[in-house]
């Protein structure tokens, strides 16, 4: 069998939680050598997107010697998770198959020095062996005034891992910049057990390549402080409208320092259904505080917090 990769490329184990691969084994050494789910609970790994669990599991046999079968104990001692999904989770664990759709929102932004590139993986523990299913995906490809102009599919085999480059579906011709969103649903394309299929995307740019898993859900009200930081970053919300209705969103920014609190400004931005806003944080010109965001909508807004230089040679990107 071959060992997982621990080279300084493949630092983290669990990139959500930035959990390394010694810090995992750490809390091998710290639990039940029996018990997988207490050592992913004391490293704070795979809490998020579990993305990671076969690289945890793979990790944890080789410490121990332990195979892993009970996958469905994440969930059900997630006391977070409501009852009836608890069901539907034991129900499709033994049923081999997906009852319900998984879905994801890519926030994409195309440019001539900017690409967005989406990674879909069907992948499982190499100590298992058994029939895995592939996964279809259905990607939904929105503008900024939420108008569809694309629609593909991929088939995901097991094992296959598939790198997508958005930029090539789209027609653009300006010299400047733009967004659109993707929302994309993964299903299970027959019975069996299915790897793990957490869509990441990330930006590609001169110097950089920010990376994330999509997310879906979503937030009617964001508070977001910020530091001021490095002067030279520039700083926007992506905000996507998940809803099938047109929109206002509120915005206030206030600019807090020991002494004041001052009101940077405040307005409003019609957000069309499944249409979205690149939304530009000003900085104050002080030497302490922050920058205070408060966004506020009647439908449900998903948002990402983008960090770049002005030319987006640099780019980083995080959830909200």
């Amino acid at each position: 069998m071959n060992k997982v990769n621990t080279s300084e490329k493949d630092k983290y184990i669990c990139y959500c939680s930035k959990v390394s691969y010694d810090d995992f084994k750490l809390a091998i050494n710290n639990v039940d050598k029996n018990d997988f789910y207490s050592a992913c609970s004391k490293a704070n790994a795979a809490q998020n997107c579990a993305a990671c669990l076969p690289n945890l599991e793979d990790t944890f046999y080789e410490a121990t010697g332990n195979n892993i079968q009970k996958y469905s104990k994440l969930n059900i001692r997630d006391k977070t998770i409501p009852f009836y999904k608890k069901i539907i989770n034991i129900l499709d664990y033994l049923s081999g198959k997906l009852i319900v759709t998984q879905k994801g929102i890519l926030p994409v932004i195309v440019s001539n020095k900017i690409e967005t590139w989406l990674i879909l993986s069907n992948t499982i523990p190499k100590i298992l062996d058994i029939n895995v299913s592939a996964i279809n995906f259905n990607c939904d490809l929105y503008n900024q005034e939420g108008t569809r102009i694309k629609n593909f599919k991929f088939h995901v085999k097991p094992n296959e891992v598939l790198e997508v480059c958005i930029n090539k579906y789209i027609e653009f011709l300006g010299e400047g910049l733009e967004i659109y969103t993707l929302d994309m649903q993964r299903k299970a394309s027959d019975r069996g057990y299915r790897g793990s299929s957490r869509p990441h995307f990330f930006y590609k740019s001169k110097k950089s390549m920010a990376a994330l898993h999509t997310q879906d859900g979503g937030l009617t009200h964001l508070t977001l402080g910020i530091n001021y930081g490095n002067k030279l970053e520039k700083r926007w919300i992506f905000i996507h409208n998940t809803s099938n209705r047109d929109t206002h969103f509120e915005w206030n920014i206030f600019c807090i320092n020991i002494k004041n609190l001052d009101i940077i400004g405040n307005g409003s931005i019609l957000l069309k259904s499944k249409g979205s806003n690149l939304f530009p944080i000003p900085s104050c010109n002080k030497e302490d505080g922050q920058v205070t965001l408060d966004i506020r909508s009647k439908v449900i807004l998903k948002s990402y917090l983008i960090i770049s230089d002005s030319n987006f040679d640099n780019v980083s990107v995080d959830h909200l």
